[in-house]
């Protein structure tokens, strides 16, 4: 239920609105500046980014990130994760029900 996806620091809480207004996710938090450097079609980039850790579901994030995501290939990956239990009480039953965090 954790996900991880990265996107430019401009664009990254309106994708995390989206999210949440969706009801794709019922948490996101966003960690700005970080730099990522990657390889992209050929060339050594260095980007100024906003890393998204998302609480929800894989299938409907991917769905809104398909059309909403600037990037031509986004990231979004999926970590296994145990949370205590009110929390994982809390997020299942979110989840489960459409609600906001």
């Amino acid at each position: 239920m954790i996900l991880l996806s990265t996107a430019p620091s401009d664009k990254a809480l309106n994708l995390a609105n989206e999210l949440i207004d969706k009801k794709a996710a019922v948490c996101v938090n966003l960690v700005p500046n970080i730099n990522s450097v990657y390889v992209w079609k050929g060339e050594k980039i260095s980007d100024n980014e906003s890393l998204l850790i998302i609480k929800g579901k894989f299938k409907k994030v991917h769905k809104i990130f398909k059309n909403s995501h600037p990037y031509e290939v986004f990231e979004l990956a999926k970590i296994n994760a145990k949370f205590n239990k009110k929390y994982a009480i809390w997020l299942k039953s979110t989840l489960k029900k459409g609600k906001k965090c």
